[in-house]
């Protein structure tokens, strides 16, 4: 009862909030195109540059940069008692009470910063845009702003960081936009109201802000201060790209967001230049700005322009002393597989506190660049095609997706169409030939494969589609005219090609691997009428000269199957493909609380198919419960004396991942009457460093034994020492061993 008045006064506070903005912006609202109302804002149409830029960097650079450890995150986590950050900043700064945030910003001098080298280098790696972060959620605004002393026009730098490189990157022909993080400095700093820190000084509460739980809306200061600093950004430097971080969507803000949207878009009118707005999940309805995805991507093509967001640096955004890298192989990949869903990609790097690009991000630029020099005319400009590509790489979709995605292969093409040309891009090299089943050429069509200058031969067939010979001279990597993904022009259409058969049990769609006990009955279907489907259970490649399928196929023994779809005056479909993998000691196993759907690994028998996940949460291994405890009971084939049972479990306290807190095994006969359960506590979860690993195992000593039922105790929510304290936490599982 407590907490529903709580909530009730809270989001009657949240009303009173929004009457007084509404009031507010009719009041002041100047004759335009655009009034700050969904309904109006629906008019906004998503800017032609941007739809034909395709490729933008995104900078985070700031006082964050100084420490250089752990993430950008190191302004809150210093203060979170017990990370790896507060322990860090200890050990090598002293106590938050003596050294505090506030403390790097007269180390953060930006010595060696070139505005015009970084437009340089952006020019070079082929970016079209430009977004510089102007505040990061730290309170700290790389620009010079009327509204707090705390800025790098007045402090550190001493210089007008986002005004300097605006000024360079338009020099050099590209589009400058701007990125505010300022709405999560509400709740940014709270961690330091816990202890004695400099974050309770009143002092500098300019720069570390209200510091409040984020669990409460923001208030009406608040909020007034954060629309007029996003304002001032648009009057000072006229940006062609407004981005917004997540936190925006709090109902606080919503009336806010339609104030400032049509401000900014009316600025645009008066500039008579097109703009974009972006924003992440549901903070803005459809047609009014423009979707980013942070981290991932979409499954299919999406009718609206949109964009992800990610970085060269795997842990961080910021700069970081221990960062992993992707290549830029993967990063070409991520960008055509982006622009045939009509998307467009906004890179990242994280420049030092001296304000040099790390030697191995501007390389990864500068190869990005290469690459785009050859195979630009398939990207820039250009738009969906009828479909985005044909392949074997099974697609994640949503934010943070990419950390769950497989590395893309030879057999995965990706679509983009400009005029009457349709470009295939192959996401590695195909080999002697390219096959494409959807692309149809017109009869006396040229194909050629950009960068190489001498047309190639290709024929096409019905049931096979199109093969495009690739001369022996290519097959040497270093004759080919560029590294990574490889773009074949192609005047065609649409081929009509048959549906890729679906493998079924019980009605359910396999993924790329299952595991099951005693047998398996498989069902294939295509959504191809009267389509005939041939198969092979060997991992062989099937044709028309398979076995046919006509009734479900019984396995008793682990093996691939794989499935296609054939029919008269359609291009055969692509290879269905699933792993299947008997158990040897396991019957069945049982769960109280389901995993998540993201973390399913091989199915509820996944815990049973000796193979071992491993400290990569993403490697398809892991049933992960967000929140719950795995509660599991395990059937046997056979009664059987138990003397230990063993679980795996993981620990990566950056992605929320926990051990356990303590385990419960009992064992039975029947299934029914269990022995008093063996409980092993292993205490509160502590700070972490890497991610790791381990066993846990608990003695039962059971003779006759036929079911064995396992509980692992879930953190719950995060510790107040995480990050994210408070969130649920996750348990992740993998592989029971009955010794």
């Amino acid at each position: 009862m407590k907490s529903y008045r709580y909530m009730r006064g809270l989001f009657t506070g949240t009303a009173l909030i929004v009457l007084a903005f509404r009031a507010e912006t009719v009041a002041q609202l100047k004759p335009g195109a655009f009034e700050p109302t969904w309904e109006s804002l629906k008019q906004y149409q998503p800017a032609q540059w941007f739809q034909d830029a395709k490729f933008g960097i995104f900078i985070h650079w700031g006082v964050y940069s100084v420490p250089a450890f752990a993430s950008e995150w190191y302004p809150r986590e210093m203060y979170l008692r017990g990370t790896d950050a507060f322990n860090h900043h200890v050990a090598t700064y002293g106590s938050q009470s003596k050294f505090g945030y506030k403390d790097f910003i007269p180390m953060f001098k930006a010595e060696k910063w070139d505005p015009d080298h970084w437009a340089e280098v952006f020019k070079r790696a082929g970016a079209q845009y430009v977004v510089p972060v102007a505040e990061h959620h730290d309170g700290f605004a790389m620009y010079g702003t009327a509204l707090s002393p705390w800025n790098a026009t007045r402090m550190g730098p001493k210089r007008d960081i986002i005004g300097d490189l605006a000024k360079a990157v338009r020099k050099r022909g590209l589009t400058f936009g701007v990125s505010s993080h300022r709405a999560e400095h509400w709740w940014f700093m709270n961690g330091g109201v816990q202890f004695d820190s400099d974050v309770r000084d009143p002092e500098y509460s300019g720069l570390y802000g209200p510091a409040r739980p984020d669990t409460i809306q923001p208030d009406q200061e608040y909020l007034k201060n954060w629309l007029a600093r996003c304002k001032e950004l648009v009057d000072k430097y006229q940006p062609q790209v407004f981005y917004f971080d997540w936190w925006i969507e709090q109902p606080a803000f919503a009336p806010l967001l339609q104030q400032f949207s049509a401000y900014y878009y009316n600025k645009a009118l008066d500039w008579k230049r097109e703009v974009v707005l972006n924003y992440k999940n549901t903070a803005f309805p459809d047609n009014t700005a423009v979707l980013d995805i942070e981290r991932g991507r979409l499954k299919e093509i999406r009718r609206l322009p949109w964009q992800t967001d990610t970085s060269i640096g795997k842990k961080s955004w910021g700069y970081i002393g221990n960062e992993e890298n992707k290549s830029a192989g993967e990063i070409v990949d991520i960008l055509v597989d982006i622009v045939s869903k009509n998307g467009c990609l906004l890179l990242n790097i994280g420049p030092r506190a001296d304000g040099a690009i790390p030697e191995d991000q501007e390389k990864v630029l500068l190869d990005m660049g290469t690459w785009l020099s050859v195979n630009g005319e398939a990207i820039y400009g250009t738009r969906p095609w009828e479909v985005f590509g044909e392949g074997i790489t099974r697609e994640q979709e949503g934010m943070f997706s990419e950390m769950r995605s497989l590395p893309y292969t030879a057999g995965d093409i990706r679509f983009t169409k400009k005029d009457n040309r349709v470009y295939a891009v192959c996401l590695d090299w195909p080999g002697e030939s390219l096959r494409v089943r959807n692309l149809k050429p017109r009869a006396n069509s040229v194909i050629t494969l950009l960068g190489y200058g001498k047309p190639l031969e290709w024929q096409w067939s019905q049931t096979g589609g199109l093969h495009i010979s690739l001369p022996p001279q290519l097959q040497r990597e270093e004759n080919r005219p560029c590294r990574y993904a490889y773009a074949f022009k192609v005047e065609g259409e649409r081929a009509i090609v048959a549906d890729k058969p679906a493998i079924r049990v019980d009605g359910k769609t396999l993924g790329t691997r299952t595991v099951f006990s005693d047998t398996l009955r498989v069902e294939l279907s295509s959504a191809t009428p009267d389509a005939s489907l041939f198969y092979t259970l060997d991992g062989s490649s099937p044709t028309d000269r398979s076995r046919k399928y006509e009734r479900p196929v019984i396995l008793t023994e682990s093996g691939t199957v794989k499935a296609v779809a054939v029919k008269n005056g359609f291009v055969e479909s692509m290879i269905a493909e699933t792993e299947v993998k008997k158990t040897s000691n396991v019957k069945s196993i049982a769960y109280k609380y389901r995993n998540s759907s993201k973390y399913g690994a091989d199915g509820d028998l996944s815990l049973a198919d000796a193979e071992r996940g491993t400290v990569d949460y993403n490697d398809g291994k892991w049933l992960g419960f967000e929140g719950d405890d795995l509660e599991a009971t395990i059937e046997l084939r056979t009664a059987q004396k138990v003397q230990t049972v063993c679980l795996g479990c993981l620990e990566d306290q950056n992605a929320w991942i926990f051990l356990p807190t303590g385990m419960e095994v009992s064992a039975s006969s029947d299934g029914e009457h269990f022995l008093p359960a063996r409980t092993v506590e292993y205490g509160d979860a502590r700070p972490g460093g890497k991610a790791l690993t381990k066993e846990f195992c608990v003695e039962v000593n059971s003779e006759n034994t036929r079911y064995v039922r396992v509980r692992a105790k879930n953190v719950g929510v995060c510790p107040p020492w995480h990050k994210s304290a408070g969130g649920k936490a996750w348990l992740f599982v993998d592989e029971i061993v009955l010794r």
